[in-house]
């Protein structure tokens, strides 16, 4: 960030330097995908590719990878 204007408070013998800088405040968008027909928004599924099933959010948890095989 570039400093706009620089400079001091002085208070008897007591000094405070001061920078200013500008204020930039940056927008990100967040798409949805929709259904082109309808406009209803799709929802992301949990499949397990390994038992070929829907998977709930109960059944869920967090790793990391180890290995290169499919499954810890």
């Amino acid at each position: 960030m570039k400093i706009i204007w620089k400079g001091s408070i002085t208070f008897g013998l007591v000094n405070i330097p001061i920078k200013l800088y500008s204020a930039i405040l940056k927008h990100a968008l967040g798409f949805t995908l929709v259904h082109t027909t309808c406009g209803t928004p799709l929802q992301y599924k949990r499949w397990c590719p390994y038992h070929q099933k829907d998977v709930a959010w109960a059944e869920t948890s967090k790793g990391i990878k180890t290995s290169k095989s499919k499954r810890a």
